[in-house]
């Protein structure tokens, strides 16, 4: 079953780290997932704004800014491109040009060699790292919400309406 990454992206975008870790781009080289091409490009986010792009090797020096309000500015030999934050963790970034709908992703190297390298691959890691894990936190809550329930009507009823107030009394002040 493949899943949109338009419509995933949007969902999982609460759970992504704020764009403006500036440190979170820097520390990583990233590789743009490309599944027509099926080639390797590598792009290095350096502190200077300098934007390196490996092409299979061939090297392009480009600029990059980050303008606030999660929005970020290329600059390279073919223009000018403003892309919008879509999400962002350690191991991927998804962004997208302002006014279009498709997101490019952009993969940890480390991670893209480990076989995050598909669009199909990167909707089960969003998947399993935040929609799976999310849906067991909120049954988490909710078991725990149901069993204090179930043992503060079991204490009640054990120690009767006097003791039970008594006992209320001093979780007031506690």
């Amino acid at each position: 079953m493949e899943t949109n990454l338009s419509v995933l992206i949007p969902r999982v975008n609460k759970l992504s780290q704020k764009f403006d870790n500036i440190l979170l781009i820097q520390s990583h080289h990233w590789v743009l997932i490309n599944e027509v091409q099926n080639k390797k490009n590598l792009y290095i986010f350096r502190d200077n704004n300098e934007l390196l792009i490996s092409d299979e090797g061939h090297v392009d020096i480009s600029k990059w800014r980050y303008l606030g309000k999660n929005t970020l500015l290329i600059e390279s030999k073919n223009g000018k491109c403003l892309f919008k934050h879509g999400f962002f963790d350690d191991n991927l970034i998804a962004i997208k040009v302002h006014d279009e709908e498709n997101y490019s992703f952009f993969v940890n190297e480390a991670k893209f060699d480990l076989g995050l390298n598909s669009e199909n691959k990167i909707a089960r890691y969003l998947n399993q790292k935040y929609l799976n894990n999310t849906t067991w936190l909120i049954l988490h809550k909710i078991l725990k919400i149901l069993s204090g329930l179930f043992v503060g009507i079991w204490v009640a009823k054990y120690l009767g309406p006097e003791k039970y107030g008594k006992l209320s009394y001093v979780f007031a002040f506690t």
